[in-house]
């Protein structure tokens, strides 16, 4: 009956549809302005009126294009999980910058240089430190010698960033 045609729509409703469409649209997009340069401004320059949905609708089948917004989809994954693990460094590097600070060490960040933690002459760059940990230039060892010799290998992060 009507009732077996709607319910399937219904399950098609929701998150996880307009999810899977935004994904494509961004997989997508960048073949709009290849399809615009090369296939609709000539014809609007010679005083046509092209039916631009169905053009591209029919451009973005064309093979290359169809793999090249495919491999995104593939990889978009992949891709998300480094955009958190970015994320995360970035927001401890914060952390430890603020913990420095809010023990008594003074922040220098001049322009275009990396940001600084400085009390006496001991000097710590923040960002470097945690992206060379995340990269495997430093090693946690390491880490924890250097910090000890500071005295900050106690600093809780939590607590001061949420001072």
């Amino acid at each position: 009956g009507p009732g077996d045609r709607r319910r399937p729509a219904r399950r098609r409703g929701g998150r996880d549809v307009y999810v899977d469409t935004l994904r494509r649209v961004g997989a997508y997009a960048p073949a709009f302005d290849a399809y615009w340069a090369s296939e609709v401004a000539p014809l609007l320059s010679a005083g046509r009126r092209p039916p631009i949905g169905a053009g591209f609708s029919a451009f973005i089948r064309a093979d290359t294009i169809s793999r090249a917004a495919n491999e995104h989809l593939r990889r978009e994954p992949e891709l998300e999980v480094e955009h958190a693990r970015e994320l995360a460094a970035a927001l401890i590097s914060d952390g430890l910058l603020v913990a420095l600070h809010a023990h008594g060490w003074s922040v220098e960040a001049p322009p275009a240089e990396p940001v600084l933690c400085c009390r006496g002459d001991d000097r710590v760059p923040p960002h470097a430190v945690v992206d060379d940990l995340r990269e495997g230039r430093l090693s946690a060892g390491a880490w924890r010698e250097r910090a000890q010799r500071l005295g900050i290998a106690g600093l809780r992060l939590s607590v001061a960033v949420a001072r």
